[in-house]
Order: C-alpha cells, then structure tokens, then sequence
C-alpha cells in the first residue's frame, strides 16, 4: 500500500477512537446538574433566573 494510504487510515482510525471516548464521556456524565426540580433543564444561571422572575 502507499504511504498515504496508511497514514490516512491512521487517522480515521484515531479520529473513531477520540468520537467514541467522547460520546462515552457524555454518556457518563451528571445529567442531572443541568435539571431543575420539575425535569426541566436550566438555561439560564441561578442569579440571573432570580432577577428573571422579579
């Protein structure tokens, strides 16, 4: 095979490794950091949301 061949499988092969280390990482963290008490997710910062409402 050419060189370029190899390298370029190389690095697909590397960039599939770094997706799914990723996609892990996001399946394993806290989900429940960015929910309020009624399962909605918080969009906005809790300081801001209190002058929100006001």
């Amino acid at each position: 095979m050419d060189k370029t061949v190899i390298v370029l499988i190389g690095a697909g092969v590397c960039c599939v490794v770094i997706g799914l280390a990723l996609f892990v990482k996001l399946l394993t963290t806290k989900q429940d950091e960015s929910e309020d008490t009624n399962g909605n997710k918080k969009l906005l910062d809790n300081e801001y949301a209190e002058n929100f409402k006001e």
